[in-house]
């Protein structure tokens, strides 16, 4: 049986197709937000009432400045200057997921503080809610 040399232009496609590849995956941009929950995981722990937060639970958080909770107010800057809840942060839920608030967020679990997310309804919490539980964050409860 006789061995036959494979056509130049061949192996010259079949380089430069690996090349191709190669440069390819090394310029790949990877997500920058991973989840750890699937959806229907964290949509069954919404149910669960440990990630409930009940209003007369925070009115004394609010009143005696509790420095164990943060409280996040999820509705654009217009109704939020309208009228919040004392001491409450406004990140839009439109934001949420910026790199600034996401490094709040961090540093929110750093110092073991329970954050608690609010918006016009709960409705309007559940949302951001599910985003940042399936990227792992376990300190958020949503204000019923």
């Amino acid at each position: 049986m006789e061995f036959k040399h494979p056509n130049r232009s061949f192996v010259a496609f079949v380089l430069t197709f690996i090349f191709v590849i190669v440069v390819g995956l090394l310029t790949l941009n990877w997500p920058d937000l991973k989840y750890k929950l699937s959806p229907e995981e964290t949509a069954e722990q919404l149910l669960l009432d440990e990630y409930s937060f009940y209003p007369e639970d925070l009115v004394g958080i609010v009143e005696f400045e509790d420095p164990a909770y943060v409280v996040i107010d999820l509705r654009n800057p217009y109704e939020y200057i309208k009228g919040h809840v004392n001491g409450a942060i406004n990140i839009p839920a439109n934001s949420v997921l910026d790199k600034e608030n996401l490094n709040a967020f961090d540093q929110y679990v750093k110092d073991s503080l329970t954050v608690i997310l609010y918006g016009e309804t709960q409705l309007d919490a559940n949302g951001p809610w599910m985003i940042l539980r399936q990227m792992g964050y376990e300190n958020m409860k949503v204000l019923l």
